[in-house]
């Protein structure tokens, strides 16, 4: 006969385990968007895909538990003269968007930012594509409240994101 300690910790790594979301190799889905290969694993389970838009340029999921959403997509990058114009840019609008940038880093060819409009989490990654023509996204906005939720399915999509052989690019 098993001991209340024994059940106890039991119950408490079975609570543990069903709070880590989509943490394991398994539970992540692969995502291509064939006009920009805007690539990226997003969780497999408890999200589901909207319809995508007509002009193909990529595909949202909003999470069946706290509405949050998932975007990976592209565009031509025509907005700017060069990938850092197209940073600014981007900072820029979402600043006007009413997002409070709290974070932001940046490399050769991408960058991320993140912060708060109103009680809604805001990352995105942007990374350049197609010799400077354009640009591939993963965008995440979910509430505050479910943070510790999201860091793993952020954290993964983002590290995940890459720019593979695409329509835009021939």
């Amino acid at each position: 006969m098993a001991s209340g300690g024994v059940i106890a910790r039991a119950a408490f790594a079975a609570g543990a385990l069903a709070m880590t979301g989509a943490a394991n190799a398994d539970e992540w889905s692969p995502y291509v968007n064939p006009r920009f290969g805007a690539a990226a694993e997003i969780p497999a389970k408890g999200f589901t895909a909207d319809p995508p838009p007509e002009n193909g340029d990529g595909q949202r999921w909003t999470s069946d538990e706290d509405g949050g959403t998932i975007a990976v997509y592209g565009a031509y990058q025509v907005l700017a003269d060069d990938f850092e114009g197209y940073r600014s840019f981007a900072l820029e609008s979402a600043r006007e968007s009413g997002v409070k940038i709290t974070y932001e880093r940046r490399g050769q060819g991408w960058f991320v930012y993140s912060g708060l409009d109103g009680d809604t989490i805001v990352y995105e990654r942007v990374e350049e594509a197609c010799g400077g023509d354009a640009i591939v996204a993963i965008r995440f906005d979910y509430p505050k409240s479910a943070k510790r939720r999201w860091d793993k399915i952020v954290k993964h999509g983002a590290e995940t994101l890459e720019a593979r052989p695409s329509e835009a690019c021939r």
